[in-house]
Order: C-alpha cells, then structure tokens, then sequence
C-alpha cells in the first residue's frame, strides 16, 4: 500500500521529468551569465570556483537526457549521455596524465578565473559525477530484462548524490579538501547543488523503472551511500594528512628561514662591532672578526633569497634589506679609509653627524620586518593547519555517523527483508496443497506468476483451453506466449497517454494496469492464441497476490473461453432484429371474430357488419385485389351456360 501511494503521488512521478528540465534550463542560465558578465550567477559566493562553461554544457545534456528518459523519445538520452561520459573521461585523463588536450577552452574562453590552475577546466570531483551520471542514465535507458542494471543506474546515482552533499557540507565548514583536489580544482557551490538535484532525479527515475519492473532495489542504496562516504572519508583525511605534511614542511621550512635571518642579523652585529673594535682600540683581533664577518654575509644573504625565492613579499623584503647592506658596507668602507687617514680623531667627528646609527638601524629594522614577515607566515600556516584540522575532524565526525546510520539501516532492511520472506514462504507452503486442489478441479484456466511475469503454476484448464502443458509453460514463459501482441501494443499505447509514462509493450502493460486499478484488480477480454495458432476469446481477470506482511509476491490471473457465449449473443441479435423486422410489416388480429354463416360479412366491435375486404382492410395494412379462382369460375361458366347467357 505504501509503494502504491509512492507511485500515485504527482510528485513521485514528475519529479525526474521537472528536475531534468531544471538542471538543463539551469545549465543555460550559466551560459547566459558568462556571455552576460553575470559573476555572482557565476561564483555564488565570493573568492569561490565559478561553475566553468564545460560544465553548464555537460549539466544541459545530462539534464535532457533525463528529461528525455521520461517521454516517448527516451532512445535520444542515452546518445547524450554518452557523449557527455566521453568528454568528461577526457577531462580525467588530462588531470591523470598532466597533457592538455585543448578542450578546456573549446567553446569559450573564460574571462577571469578562481581557485583553479586550469582556466576553463571543471574541477575532477565534477567530472566524476558526470561520468557516473552518464553511465545511470545509459544504464536505465537500456531496454533488456536485466533488473539490476537498474540497482547500478540507482547505485551513482546516489554516489553523485553523496558526493555533492559532501561538497556541500565542505562549503558549510570551509573545508577546501571536501569540494577539491587541491587549490587548482575546486567545484563550484553552485554544481554541487545541481549535481544534488541531479543525482536525485535519476534515483527518482531508477527506482520508478524498478516498480514498474517489479524489482526492487532500496536495499541497495544504503550500502552504496555508506561505502561512498567511506570512500570520501577516507580521501579527505588522506588530502588533509598531506596537507598536514605540507604545512608541518612549511613550519620547518619558516622556522629554518627565521634561524638563517637570525644568523644573518647575529653576523652583521659581529661584524659591526668588529669594525668598531677595529677603529677605536685599534683591535687587530676585532679587525680580523670584522673580515670574517664580512666574508659570511654574502653568502648567507644568497641562502635567504634562495630560502624565500616562491615568496614574493619576501622577495620584495629582501631587496630593501640589500640596499640596506650597501649602506653599511658603503659606510664602514669610509669608515676604514678616515681610521687610516685620521685615525680615532676623524672617527670621532664622523660618529658626531649620527650616520653611523642611521644606516645601522636602517639595516636592523630591515632584518626584522624580513624576520617579523617569516613569523607571519609561520603563525598563518599555524592557524590554517589548525583550523583544517578542526574543519576536517568535524567532517569525519559527521561522515562517519552517518556511514555507520546507512550500515545499521541497511541491516534492519535486510534482516527485515529475510523475516518477510521467511513468512512468506511459510505462508506459501501452507497453501500449496489447498492451491494445488482448487486449481485441478477448477474448470477455469487459472495462472500465477513472479514479479517478473514468469509463469509459476498452470493447472489443468488451462492445459486443456490453450494447447500447452504446464511442463512448457512453468518457470519459461510469461502469459506474453499466449496474448495477442497487437492487443498488447494498443494497450501500452493508451496506458502511456493515461498515465503520462512511457509503459512497454511486454508484461509491463499487465503489471501496470493492476498497479493503478482500483483494489488492484483487472477485467478485460482478450484474445488469446493457442499453441496450434487457434484463436478464441477470453475473459481475464488478473489481481496481484500479496502475502500476509503486505508484500507482492506476483499476480494471479484468471480466464475463461466466451467464445460460443458474443457467437450466442451475435445469433440472439440478429433473431431479435429479423423479428422487429416482421412486426414493423405486420398487424395481428386476435380474439373471435364474428362472421355471417350466409353472405360472410363481418360484425364489428361496434355492432357493424362489413364486408370481409372492409374489416381487413381497416385492421391489417393488407389491401385486396378482386379476382375468380379457377373453382368458382368453372361454377360460374356452368351457370352461365345453364341460364343461357
């Protein structure tokens, strides 16, 4: 009764038609937008990936294709489908391989870009999801009795589903690793979402073609959303433990750069206060330090501009610090030449102009806002690495409860499933001795089938009506073997404009029609052909069997031969025809009639006399003719001659 109010619902039945229209008619409003300039259409939110214009494309064909899966053109979808699965494949592979296929920019070439290394290319998370989009739609497009390419198409569907809800939790707590591989690939928000509407919609689509197939396959989908979350779990930590890694590098890296600055600053402290060591005690050891000092600052100046040469703020820091070094270098050479010249006295009066602590300070605060911007940067990694920790552990948080609620549902389905089918069986074993009786002595053909349409009982009378033996039919054909095959094309025809479904021309058309009948049952007459080619007509009545927990287990249908029966109604009607045809040309007389003994007239109802001619002709349509049978004219020739005449 559930599933039958599933089916019944409009929303149940147009949902994958609206949202295949939605996701296509969306996917031109993006194209709209990058022609247009339309970047909050674009981003959705600020400093976030755009939605590429590759996408929009591939989001309006898949988003067809399911339009398409729900009219009488569903043969278009899987061609779309295709077509998108091919292109988006090459997308991965250019990410796999590192080549540049030229594609990324086919169609149009991207005006500003966000969070990607690769302008024009959709993020791989994307290109998965279309991947696994194409190969559902395709998969529910085929049109063989394989059931369970319907629990694949049903399977990514809902690993696209995951995917996008997962992305979406990563925009909800800004955890890049969730919606990316990486900082140049990033999915939009904007996808996420349509690919969440998407997904959904061809679920919807699967687990509608599962019904009307008689299969069902939800056990399924909990499992499938586990592992997939699982699977996402287990990429998001392996991407956050390498971005652990790589911040752990970047601490050791910063930290080692802020020791080299602090050497660098510790050496050209020495080597000041060597010189100064040198020119007012005339220090020959602090002269030689000074030189040792001046020796080393080049070299360590190298190691910082190699140490920072991807960072171009400290780049930028490093040249002011250079200029800086000139300065001082500049200095303590006059310095040096007016110690010789002049010796302490000249040294004296050139401390007294304050140049000496000018350039001095000028390069110490240099040394620190390149040593204050290292820390920075340290301090930045720090807070970013915590906070992706953080971020990170909520999602696994999240990811992980979830997972083990898909297990623990997954199991109570298939517990409750096997307790089902364990009653149902004994329920049936139960009945198979009273079945086997009632449908040897019925003198109706009596069948039964499997959701399928498989055959699975066919007594007696039915052996007798259609030729076949039940060793033939049972376990090896559907009530298709024996049904008129135009019948059941005009039946699919009318059912397909009735329920707005396209509704195949097998065993579908039967299961249909007792799905969406009232109480579940269905009268009909039928012609049906036996198995030496005769016809006759049947009248069929077919009703689902349910067992006692409410599940449908199949259909029973039964039948009897009317043949001699529209035979014996077409003879009845044509006699009743034939007869209203005498009475419109005949009036009756009835009752005694009056008569005279002598002359023959006639008295009437009124106590008239007539003649015989007048009586007649007033109460028949008859008229009369005068004339002289051959008796009386020879009477009347004898009397003639007799009187002489």
């Amino acid at each position: 009764m559930f599933t039958k109010k599933i089916l019944d619902a409009p929303a149940f039945r147009e949902f994958p038609r609206y949202a295949g229209a939605g996701v296509a008619l969306f996917g031109l409003l993006i194209i709209a937008s990058w022609y247009a300039h339309w970047r909050p259409v674009l981003q959705m939110l600020p400093n976030t990936a755009p939605m590429q214009f590759n996408t929009a494309l591939c989001f309006i064909l898949t988003g067809a294709a399911l339009f398409l899966l729900t009219t009488r053109h569903e043969y278009y979808a899987p061609w779309l489908a295709l077509a998108v699965g091919f292109f988006t494949a090459l997308i991965l592979v250019e990410y796999l391989t590192g080549a540049d296929l030229s594609i990324d920019q086919l169609f149009f070439k991207p005006y500003f870009e966000a969070d990607t290394a690769y302008p024009g290319r959709m993020s791989p998370l994307a290109a998965v999801c279309f991947v696994c989009i194409s190969a559902g739609i395709i998969l529910a497009s085929l049109d063989f009795a394989w059931p369970h390419r319907l629990t694949l198409a049903g399977m990514f569907a809902c690993i696209v589903g995951i995917v996008a809800l997962v992305a979406l939790v990563g925009f909800a707590f800004n955890i890049q690793s969730a919606y990316g591989w990486g900082s140049y690939s990033r999915m939009a928000i904007n996808s996420s979402v349509v690919f969440l509407i998407l997904g959904s919609g061809l679920l919807v689509l699967a687990w509608q073609l599962a019904l009307r197939a008689n299969f069902n396959f939800l056990r399924w989908l909990p499992v499938t959303g586990s592992v997939t979350l699982m699977a996402m779990i287990a990429f998001v930590s392996a991407v956050n433990m390498t971005e652990l890694r790589n911040a752990a590098a970047w601490r050791k890296h910063a930290f080692q750069v802020i020791l080299n600055a602090q050497a660098f600053q510790d050496n050209f402290t020495a080597m000041q206060l060597g010189l100064r060591g040198y020119v007012t005690l005339h220090d020959l050891n602090a002269l030689a330090s000074y030189e040792k000092c001046l020796k080393l600052e080049p070299e360590q100046f190298v190691r910082l501009v190699k140490m920072t040469r991807d960072d171009s703020v400290q780049q930028q820091q490093l040249k002011a610090l250079a200029k800086a070094m000139d300065d001082i270098l500049d200095y303590d050479r006059r310095m040096l030449a007016i110690y010789e010249q002049e010796g302490f006295a000249g040294i004296s009066k050139n401390d007294a102009t304050g140049e000496g602590r000018r350039v001095f300070g000028n390069a110490v605060a240099e040394i620190k806002k390149f040593s204050e911007a290292e820390q920075k940067l340290w301090n930045g990694h720090s807070n970013a690495e915590e906070a992706d920790s953080d971020s990170a552990a909520q999602l696994l948080l999240f990811g992980s409860v979830l997972a083990a609620a898909l297990l623990v549902f997954a199991n109570n389905m298939a517990s409750r499933e096997l307790l089902h089918r364990q009653r149902a069986e004994a329920v049936l074993s139960r009945a198979l001795l009273l079945q086997k009786a009632i449908l040897n002595s019925a003198d109706y053909g009596i069948f039964s089938t499997d959701l399928k349409g498989v055959v699975q009982t066919f007594n007696p009378a039915a052996e007798r009506m259609l030729g076949y033996t039940a060793a033939e039919i049972i376990g090896h054909a559907t009530p298709m073997l024996w049904h008129d095959p135009q019948e059941i094309a005009e039946r699919a025809e009318k059912l397909s404009t009735k329920l707005s479904l396209p509704v195949k021309a097998n065993f579908e058309v039967i299961s249909m029609q007792i799905l969406f009948a009232p109480d579940r049952i269905a009268e009909s007459e039928a012609s049906f052909i036996r198995k030496d080619g005769s016809r006759f007509t049947s009248s069929l009545v077919v009703t689902v069997l349910t067992n006692e927990t409410g599940d449908l287990p199949g259909f029973t249908g039964i039948f009897r031969d009317i043949s001699e029966h529209k035979q014996y109604e077409a003879e009845r009607e044509k006699l009743i025809a034939e007869l209203q045809t005498a009475l419109a040309e005949v009036k009756t007389l009835s009752g005694m009639i009056p008569i005279c003994g002598w002359c023959k007239n006639i008295r009437s109802d009124k106590g008239y006399w007539q003649s015989v001619e007048q009586y007649v002709h007033l109460h028949t349509d008859a008229t009369f003719s005068h004339g002289i049978c051959p008796e009386c004219a020879e009477k009347m020739k004898a009397e003639i001659l007799k009187a002489g005449v």
